[in-house]
C-alpha cells in the first residue's frame, strides 16, 4: 500500500505528511524522533491502514519536504 504525500500550512510552516489508509478511518500519528524520518515507519504504517486505520506520518521540521515559509523565521526556541 503506497502512501500519499499531502500539505498543510501553518503560519510558519508548509508540513509535509504521508497518508495511508482511509482517509475516514480512525486516525494514527506516527511521530519520529531526531535523527529519523518517517522511513523509521515503513514496516509499520502499511499493516496499520490494511487493518482500516488512516495512519498520519508527518516530516517534522528539517525532515523531507517540511518547509519554513519565510528565510528569516526562527528555527528553535
Amino acid at each position: 500500500m503506497n502512501a500519499t504525500i499531502r500539505h498543510v500550512s501553518t503560519s510558519v510552516l508548509n508540513i509535509a505528511y504521508e497518508e495511508h489508509g482511509d482517509p475516514g478511518g480512525q486516525a494514527i500519528m506516527l511521530l519520529h524522533g531526531f535523527p529519523y524520518s518517517p522511513r523509521v515507519f515503513d514496516a509499520v504504517a502499511p499493516p496499520l491502514a490494511q487493518v482500516g486505520y488512516r495512519v498520519i506520518v508527518p516530516y517534522l521540521r528539517g525532515y523531507g519536504a517540511t518547509r519554513f515559509l519565510s528565510s528569516t523565521a526562527m528555527r528553535s526556541g
